[in-house]
């Protein structure tokens, strides 16, 4: 190999290098889940900020059919404690649940509490049945936040975490210092479905539920007249 055809091969694979450095997608930070009782958090002062949320999907064909129940608990210095728990409603043709997220979880990193409750658990949520094992933080999209439940691998001796029909996660949590307002969960199975559950904001307090239905009827008058409104031309 002649120099100069040694110095083009050089460039070329210092280029193919900087490509796969600029386009490579960003990889998550994964966070080892854990089992922990509701009064050992928030230093044993949870108090309920709002009151269970209950977000309910169906695909329409029974392929996917769920609800998620969010609640924001504070201890009242500026720290809150956000409860998620997954119920898989389908029938016996609907799908197993292997992921869920949630986006823009403003202030989430690698280091974020996350885990699962295991005893005291506030009223409005079940013990459940299957716990991630563990959760994940990508601080570049959102940030997301994510826990899994994997098919298991017999060959580790690890069993199947994934959310049959009929069955419930475990009350699922993360800690904050964002206060609650309104997001975008999701599940996942092989297609994505998107619900609104309770996660942090530095920006915005989220009303009582009956108040943010009073809003939205609010917002639709106000579109409407806006809508019927007409220009005079000059």
């Amino acid at each position: 190999m002649t120099r100069v055809t040694q110095m083009v091969v050089i460039c070329v694979a210092a280029t193919a290098t900087l490509a796969t450095a600029n386009w490579a997608p960003a990889m998550s930070g994964n966070i080892e889940t854990a089992a922990w009782d509701f009064n050992n958090l928030l230093d044993g002062q949870g108090v309920a900020v709002n009151v269970p949320l209950t977000s309910s999907y169906d695909s329409g064909n029974g392929y996917l059919v769920f609800d998620v129940v969010s609640q924001t608990f504070t201890n009242g210095t500026g720290d809150y404690l956000y409860l998620y728990q997954i119920n898989n409603t389908g029938g016996s043709n609907g799908q197993s649940i292997t992921r869920f997220t949630a986006s823009p979880y403003l202030g989430a990193t690698s280091t974020t509490p996350m885990g699962y409750l295991n005893a005291n658990l506030p009223g409005g949520f079940l013990t459940g049945d299957q716990s991630p094992p563990w959760g994940d933080v990508d601080a570049d999209s959102g940030p997301t936040i994510g826990f899994n439940f994997p098919v298991g691998n017999p060959y580790y001796g690890t069993p199947d975490s994934y959310i049959e029909p009929g069955k419930s996660s475990t009350v699922l949590f993360v800690e904050s210092l964002g206060q609650p307002h309104l997001m975008v969960g999701s599940i996942i199975n092989g297609q994505v479905a998107t619900i609104p559950i309770y996660g942090p904001s530095s920006e915005v307090d989220i009303p009582e539920p009956s108040t943010m239905l009073l809003l939205s009827l609010g917002g639709l008058t106000l579109l409407g007249s806006r809508g019927t409104r007409t220009t005079k031309k000059l």
